[in-house]
């Protein structure tokens, strides 16, 4: 009975987030750097319109949303225009799948399928949609236009740039306890404290999700390090990203997580 009631809070819970029989356009300010963002995925260079993904993950929350039936926050918007821009210029086509490729299809598909047999609900099913929603266009679109080593660590570089203010933002929180992402749905003003610190999330969800993005990318700049040599970009952008995993996200799984991945690195 006790896991029933579990299954079902978490369907209301799911359900809740990821569908509305409703239109619902959330926050002015953030549907006008959602719409800015948009335009550029579809219309700008090919870096840029990468950037204007990293722009709406770093700036924006996932409260700023349309609900039509589906849950379309922010980032998912900029996504799917990205992806039509993919696919009206051709750039799509010009994917040559290998085994990486194949292997998040099949991730993909085993993230869907699993969790949807364990819990047993139509809200889970939706759920994991809109997770599979985010891996798939993501992956694929910064694919299409990130075509070779060069164009990558030319976007890690403008990447760089763009995270000053995040980390601005960010080192604030920590020392003051209010999260002034809070402008938008989805995040509280108030971060969480623990062991004396507060823990900023910025616009992510919780610590954890803000310490592994900053982890995530802290990997790319040191794989950056690794290939090219010592450069001012990796320098700051690997500072940067350590910066919002640790002092500012305080999460133990990220810097574990980024550790890893330097060993990895290193062996490689």
């Amino acid at each position: 009975r006790q896991n029933s009631q579990r299954k079902s809070t978490l369907s209301n819970q799911r359900s809740s987030t990821g569908s509305s029989c409703f239109v619902d356009i959330v926050n002015p300010l953030g549907a006008l750097i959602t719409v800015v963002l948009a335009l550029v995925a579809f219309g700008g260079s090919r870096r840029w319109a990468a950037t204007s993904i990293m722009l709406g993950v770093c700036y924006l929350t996932q409260g700023v949303a349309l609900n039509i039936g589906f849950n379309f926050t922010a980032i998912r918007l900029i996504l799917l225009s990205g992806f039509f821009r993919i696919v009206s210029r051709g750039e799509l086509r010009e994917i040559h799948f290998n085994a990486v490729d194949k292997a998040l299809v099949i991730y993909g598909i085993g993230q869907l399928i699993i969790p949807v047999i364990r819990v047993g609900t139509f809200g889970e099913f939706v759920y994991q949609l809109g997770n599979l929603y985010n891996v798939y266009l993501s992956y694929f679109v910064c694919r299409a236009l990130l075509r070779d080593e060069e164009e990558i660590f030319s976007f890690l570089k403008l990447t760089a740039v763009t995270l000053i203010p995040l980390v601005v933002i960010m080192m604030f929180e920590a020392n003051t306890g209010r999260n002034i992402f809070a402008i938008f749905p989805g995040v509280g003003p108030y971060s969480m404290f623990r062991d004396g610190h507060f823990r900023a999330n910025g616009p992510f969800r919780s610590p954890i999700t803000a310490g592994s993005f900053g982890a995530t990318l802290a990997l790319f700049y040191s794989s950056m390090i690794f290939s090219r040599g010592i450069s001012r970009a990796g320098v700051l952008g690997l500072g940067f990203s350590l910066i919002i995993a640790i002092p500012c996200a305080r999460s133990s799984g990220p810097v574990l997580g980024f550790m890893l991945g330097i060993g990895a690195l290193a062996c490689w």
